[in-house]
């Protein structure tokens, strides 16, 4: 399966290598910070037009966007990105959510209130409380979708396009302060294997066992 992958995508996709410059640059970034400060000083400016920006741009990563977007796909009979995004947001969002009940992690506002760290950013009314903050479920969905849909295309600024949503869906999240930064980062892990995952092993079953079997040769 593994040399199947190889041929079938020799050119470095940029949203892969983007993605890969943005993990690394926040484990650094993170390891050079404890938590609170890295939250506070990842926030440090706020205005009435980035708070209605960011709000509409956090919308990406909701379940229900890209449910509609599947719909979209089939009504426009792309079939086979469409049940792949499906089985990519369904696992892992599986996987987001069984991680957030194994570990308990406080949201940056209880999180700070707790340090008594003075922040002045927080949105009533916006910002989620509660012990429900790792991993990100929304960056996990808006880097599975971008992810799998990346992986559909050869066009280079498609990808950009993708991999640029992806990053400010995740960046959303912190802005508006219901997550960390490493949230975010293992949403993003969790959402690009499983795209990874789910794409391959569609594409290695289809060609390597569907196309050969009695059933597709006496079909065509």
């Amino acid at each position: 399966m593994f040399t199947y992958i190889i041929q079938q995508h020799r050119q470095i996709n940029p949203y892969f290598l983007i993605w890969l410059l943005f993990c690394s640059a926040g484990a650094a970034y993170l390891l050079a910070h404890n938590k609170a400060d890295a939250f506070v000083q990842m926030n440090p400016l706020h205005h009435k037009g980035l708070d209605i920006f960011f709000i509409i741009t956090s919308f990406l990563g909701d379940g229900i966007f890209v449910l509609l977007l599947v719909l979209v796909l089939f009504v426009t009979r792309q079939h086979t990105t469409a049940l792949q995004l499906l089985i990519v947001f369904v696992v892992s969002g599986l996987i987001a959510q069984l991680l957030k009940n194994a570990v308990p992690a406080p949201r940056p506002r209880v999180f700070l209130s707790s340090l008594q760290v003075a922040y002045p950013y927080f949105m009533e009314g916006i910002t989620r409380t509660g012990l429900a903050s790792f991993p990100s479920g929304h960056s996990t969905t808006v880097f599975a979708a971008t992810a799998l849909l990346a992986l559909r295309t050869h066009h280079i600024y498609r990808q950009g396009l993708l991999i640029a949503i992806a990053l400010l869906t995740g960046y959303s999240r912190v802005y508006l302060g219901h997550h960390f930064l490493e949230d975010v980062i293992t949403g993003s892990v969790i959402g690009i294997f499983t795209a990874l995952a789910v794409h391959f092993g569609y594409s290695y079953r289809y060609e390597k066992v569907w196309k050969r079997s009695p059933v597709y040769r006496a079909a065509t």
